[in-house]
């Protein structure tokens, strides 16, 4: 491990792009799951009851995992923007210190 101080802005800035774009595909794919899910029971390919409840199972086992997971993914890159905003400030700071 070193011992410097470094951060590659450019590169991370890249990966907190990366991580919105899972947050953004995993949101999207909940969503198209459960329009199928759904559509079992909308266009009568299940009918009763238990169909109901099979929907309803799925979007309560599902969805606040899916949340929640998306929420953490969130929570992740803005602690990295966050990192980089710091470290940029300090950074200027210090420059302006020798200057």
């Amino acid at each position: 491990m070193s011992e410097r101080l470094r951060v590659d802005y450019v590169e991370v800035e890249r990966l907190i792009g990366d991580m919105k774009g899972y947050e953004t595909e995993i949101e999207s794919t909940y969503s198209e799951m459960s329009t199928t899910v759904e559509s079992l029971v909308n266009n009568g390919y299940m009918e009763a009851d238990s169909a109901n409840a099979y929907v309803n199972e799925f979007k309560q086992l599902l969805g606040p995992d899916i949340q929640k997971l998306s929420e953490l993914i969130n929570k992740f890159y803005t602690q990295l923007s966050q990192i980089c905003e710091n470290f940029s400030e300090a950074d200027s700071k210090i420059a302006g210190m020798l200057f």
